[in-house]
């Protein structure tokens, strides 16, 4: 008989990219599959349960993730900007302001003398106490519906979820493993701190293994197996023998600057007018072409997206539901430059050997300096020694890297694959998320901790 598998999805956004990215037709001769969804039934057409929790357990699961965040701040950069962003003092929120725009989840002036106040580890044992209590009795309520489960995937994408810490929780009162996950680069760094610990972890490499181990204190098995999409732009490195040619529209005559714009959308509208203002320059003398790319998940209010189509020589490439990897690996192969404030596309562009600016340079309300980030993140310090890699604090410097570039129609960047691959190994990612499962299911009705 067949291992019965669950998969919990809590959200629109990581089911709709593991169904784009992974085959699970591959887990059909060895497992039945089942769905799990939260709140939230995202599609009615899958072999599901749903596993829901009242708005209150909500709030105290949410809770002990933000006395997790502040007792745990300066265990990384990004913990601390966050929490001094959500729960410090008016002094500490304004002396650490940052341009990744937390301002907008910070509590109210209650809540955060609460969770400063119980921000210890008194606060944090107790409030465990009382979360473990509802778990206990959820389990009772839902009669034995999830001991049928021989295995249990999670998506993880550092985001506090009441289901996932309950269904891992459960998993070593009944018996079933389960396996987490990585979704994204930054996931183990920049979010939360775990509170339940899966019986094994799927990173993307090594440095994400370092950070489950030294920040997260994980002692579980992991397992480093690549990432879906990441795999293909390795792929496109070794196939493409014209990646470190200068990339020049024929019909054109143009050469094209991708920016990438960011979730919070603040600054978008400012590093275009940044990119404009340094192209009007007399110093440029090839014709660029600026290409926007909004994030997928961005929220960029209707003024603001008016005032970017209104740009003459701008081309906005809205992200399609469905969209392939192979579309963006042959958008990113035809811009000369990738302008990106700290996303993952910096990481996929190294390696396909394309110049990448962060912007350092943008007038943003920030005391923290943009440019530090580069060098002190956890994550991303790492790719900030590349080569092909630029982090200009000005908008003269920024000009003078263009202008270098653009005298030269033929150049060779060759980002150090040894450090590409420390971020993200580069492997067959779908055999290895079957390798963790059958090794996982071999393991099932165990204790593995």
């Amino acid at each position: 008989m067949n291992n019965l598998i669950g998969v919990l999805f809590t959200d629109q956004k990581s089911f709709n990219e593991l169904e784009l990215h992974f085959d699970f037709d591959l887990l059909k001769p060895s497992y039945k599959l089942k769905y799990i969804f939260g709140k939230t039934i995202i599609d009615i057409s899958k072999d599901y349960t749903q596993l829901k929790f009242d708005s209150l357990s909500v709030r105290i699961h949410a809770f002990l993730h933000n006395l997790m965040l502040w007792k745990y701040r300066g265990s990384t950069l990004s913990f601390k900007l966050r929490a001094y962003a959500i729960i410090g003092t008016k002094k500490q929120h304004t002396n650490w302001t940052s341009v990744f725009n937390y301002d907008r989840q910070r509590l109210s002036f209650v809540k955060r003398i609460i969770v400063r106040t119980f921000g210890k580890s008194f606060g944090i044992l107790a409030t465990r106490v009382v979360l473990e209590g509802i778990f206990r009795l959820k389990k009772v309520m839902l009669r034995n519906q999830f001991s049928k489960f021989d295995l249990i995937l999670l998506s993880y994408g550092g985001r506090p979820s009441i289901q996932q810490d309950f269904l891992i929780w459960l998993g070593k009162q009944e018996q079933f493993a389960t396996i987490a996950f990585q979704e994204n680069w930054d996931n183990l760094t920049s979010k939360t701190v775990l509170y339940q610990h899966p019986d094994f972890f799927a990173t993307w490499g090594m440095q994400s293994s370092n950070h489950l181990k030294l920040i997260q204190k994980y002692n579980g098995i992991i397992v480093e197996i690549g990432n879906l999409k990441i795999e293909k732009f390795y792929k496109a490195r070794s196939q493409t023998k014209s990646l470190q040619k200068n990339v020049l529209d024929e019909k054109s005559n143009t050469k094209d600057i991708l920016i990438i714009g960011t979730s919070w959308g603040v600054y978008d509208l400012k590093l275009i007018n940044s990119c404009v203002k340094v192209l009007n320059s007399d110093k440029i003398n090839s014709r660029f072409r600026i290409v926007y790319r909004p994030h997928p998940y961005g929220r960029l209010k209707d003024k603001i997206f008016n005032e970017i189509n209104s740009f003459d020589k701008l081309v906005v490439d809205y992200p399609v539901k469905g969209e392939s990897t192979d579309y963006r690996i042959s958008q990113i192969l035809n811009s000369t430059f990738v302008v990106s404030l700290y996303s993952t596309t910096i990481l996929e562009a190294s390696i396909l050997n394309k110049i990448c600016i962060i912007p350092s340079f943008l007038d943003v309300d920030s005391n923290y300096p943009i440019q530090n980030f580069a060098f002190e993140s956890d994550y991303f310090k790492d790719i900030s020694v590349l080569e092909g890699v630029y982090n200009p604090t000005s908008i003269e410097e920024f000009l003078s890297i263009l202008e270098c570039y653009d005298n030269f129609e033929n150049y060779k960047i060759s980002n150090n694959l040894k450090i590409l691959k420390h971020i993200c190994a580069q492997t067959n990612t779908s055999n290895q998320i079957l390798s963790v499962i059958n090794l996982a299911s071999s393991l099932s009705k165990k204790s593995i901790s």
